[in-house]
């Protein structure tokens, strides 16, 4: 055996004496050894686990692996829930621009009621009402020559 694979196999079982059970064997056959154990309803149980490790979070996750048959068994309960974690940056920005956006709709809100709410000064005109005349003489137009004959 390895040492990759008695590392495994005593993190497997501590993890098992932790959840009670004392009488799991662990079987050294082809490549991967197995660990079995009875079930509370007094089946067989297997776990097969690497003799060699996959990457850093190989022991991880085959802990995690065993806790999962072991709580579909019922011999351990769910994990306490993590605390929440703080926020990051970019969360306490976004939360930032809702409270924003929600001050801007509610002074939009707002001022719109207050608009309507305003007494009107003079009635508005209809669309055939006749326009005023154009005012002429202030200034040469836009886009216009200058005057020559002026002397200019």
């Amino acid at each position: 055996m390895t040492p990759a694979a008695r590392e495994y196999r005593d993190a497997v079982l501590a993890e098992l004496r932790a959840a009670g059970i004392h009488d799991a064997t662990v079987i050294n056959q082809a490549r991967h050894p197995r660990c079995q154990w009875l079930g509370p309803d007094g089946s067989a149980r297997v776990y097969v686990f690497p003799s060699t490790p996959s990457d850093h979070r190989g022991l991880a996750n085959a802990r995690a692996d065993l806790r999962r048959i072991m709580r579909a068994d019922g011999l351990i309960t769910a994990p306490e829930p993590r605390a929440p974690r703080a926020p990051t940056p970019v969360q306490r920005l976004q939360a930032r621009v809702r409270a924003l956006e929600a001050a801007l709709a509610a002074a939009q809100s707002a001022l719109a009621a207050s608009e309507r709410e305003r007494p009107t000064i003079c009635a508005p005109s209809s669309p055939n009402a006749p326009r005023p005349p154009a005012r002429r003489g202030r200034g040469r137009q836009r886009g216009a020559a200058p005057d020559r004959a002026a002397g200019r």
